[in-house]
């Protein structure tokens, strides 16, 4: 039998009341490298689940093993339009392994959640994801998140503009 194969792509994030550390880290370090005067940064999970699954799944996967119930949240995150390169306030960047390394991470939450009894996942993709609101163009966010953040060799980056956001 063949699974009928969907991609989502869940995001888990701090609740906004909660202090946010990896993102002060980042905000800390964007602003001592003179990389982007950002107003805020928050930090997040990216999981990208390939399988045959209904949305109802991914809704209880999300809630049950990727999102902790008392300080995350989550949400499903739709395809982005291409092409959102001008002067914008609110950013969302994406860190994952470039294809050809090893991502452990990934293999044991597939392993994980087939154990558990979603036998149709083919395989999670784990990344991290970043919302920046800062004023600048999409090269220059690339820019800051290359000098303070990203190994371009192991990981690559995507950066997309987005309506303001409260999360």
């Amino acid at each position: 039998m063949e699974i009928k194969k969907t991609t989502f792509l869940v995001e888990t994030y701090y609740k906004a009341e909660l202090h946010d550390p990896k993102g002060a880290e980042i905000l800390a370090r964007l602003k001592s490298f003179g990389a982007l005067s950002a107003k805020e940064v928050r930090s997040g999970s990216l999981y990208e689940i390939e399988g045959g699954l209904a949305s109802e799944q991914i809704g209880r996967i999300a809630s049950e093993f990727l999102a902790d119930p008392v300080s995350q949240g989550w949400r499903l995150i739709p395809e982005h339009p291409a092409g959102q390169d001008g002067l914008r306030d609110n950013w969302r960047v994406e860190v994952w392994p470039k294809d050809g390394f090893r991502e452990r991470a990934g293999a044991i939450l597939t392993a994980a959640l087939r154990q558990a009894g979603h036998r149709t996942i083919l395989g999670v993709r784990v990344g991290d994801v970043y919302r920046v609101a800062a004023n600048y163009h999409k090269t220059q966010v690339e820019n800051a998140f290359l000098r303070v953040l990203v190994a371009p060799r192991t990981h690559s980056l995507k950066v997309v503009a987005e309506a303001p956001w409260r999360l």
